[in-house]
């Protein structure tokens, strides 16, 4: 199959993700804390098939190292490792977002001009946020968890030693927004 050009790719995502970015700036706060408690419950009863694509990841990595020295084996495994740890801190992470205050609406200056005119400074979200990380999982976590707390649609690109692991922890947390009302598409 014939590789498709970046410019293409990104531009048909970012058509994609341009249709969620007023539904994800209109959720309500209460609607965006459900649906982060529940990708946090979701991320724990899916610890296993995490862990068991987070072990097909190290698998692939072990594999693409044969004939290296084992010290840079032995780093770059104990870099993508993750652990049952890693997974609880990921949904601690999810509910300490949710617990915190929701910052779109939040009005942090108020003032009256000479003319009579009351002017506000008010927190919105600022549209579609893309985000490229070669940290571990719990940064893919967080980074959508913020990103939807702030009613932003996000992009998210994680290293490629964790495609299986980012994907099966992707799968459950989209699942889990979306049946609390967030919309389709809020982040890729």
């Amino acid at each position: 199959m014939p590789e498709v050009p970046v410019k293409i790719y990104v531009d048909k995502i970012l058509k994609e993700i341009r249709k969620t970015v007023s539904p994800v700036a209109l959720l309500s706060g209460p609607v965006k804390d459900k649906a982060l408690r529940a990708m946090a419950e979701r991320i724990e009863a899916d610890a296993e098939a995490i862990l068991a694509a987070n072990n097909q990841d190290v698998d692939a990595l072990g594999k693409s190292f044969e004939g290296e020295s084992k010290d840079r084996l032995k780093a770059a495994v104990a870099r993508v490792r993750i652990q049952a740890d890693d997974i609880k801190e990921m949904a601690e992470r999810l509910c300490t977002i949710a617990d915190s205050a929701d910052p779109v609406g939040a009005v942090t200056g108020r003032w009256e001009r000479p003319d009579g005119l009351h002017v506000s400074r008010v927190r919105v979200p600022i549209g579609v946020i893309g985000v490229i990380s070669e940290r571990k999982p719990v940064v893919t976590v967080e980074s959508i968890a913020l990103c939807l707390k702030s009613g932003n649609p996000c992009i998210f690109r994680g290293a490629p030693e964790w495609g299986l692991t980012h994907r099966a922890i992707g799968k459950g947390l989209k699942e889990a927004a979306e049946q609390q009302g967030v919309p389709a598409g809020a982040w890729v």
